[in-house]
């Protein structure tokens, strides 16, 4: 049990120290590609991407643009990434001025892992990068 716990808390901070190493200019060219949601985490419990989510994609752009569709339709808007708070930062083209704020849990060459707190509630998107 002792072998368990200590190869667990090793893995753990293995796992920890590789994220501190990212670059902010590693994880901006990570960010920067198409991803398609896999599924939704809240409250531990996971949860399928809705069915009529197949066409929805989020397209992250080099150049600071990104475009949204969803259920609300096609959105387009400015992004920026805050490595200190390991914030990404979205603000759309029809109110710039409310910008939406994910915490990056987790980026690599396939997969996206953001966190979303609003109206008191927390929940955990993941994606798969599309191309």
């Amino acid at each position: 049990m002792k072998r368990f716990s200590l190869l667990t808390i090793v893995l753990f901070l293995c796992a920890a120290s590789f994220a501190q190493t990212q670059s902010e200019k590693e994880i901006k060219g990570m960010l920067t590609y198409k991803w398609k949601p896999i599924h939704m985490e809240k409250d531990g419990q996971k949860m399928p991407a809705p069915a009529e989510a197949g066409d929805w994609f989020l397209d992250i752009k080099a150049d600071g643009t990104f475009i949204m569709l969803d259920s609300d339709g096609l959105e387009k808007g400015k992004w920026s990434y805050d490595h200190k708070t390991k914030n990404f930062i979205a603000s759309n083209e029809i109110d710039p001025s409310d910008p939406w704020k994910f915490e990056v849990i987790k980026v690599t060459k396939t997969e996206l892992v953001l966190k979303v707190t609003e109206e008191g509630m927390t929940m955990k998107l993941y994606w798969k990068r599309e191309n």
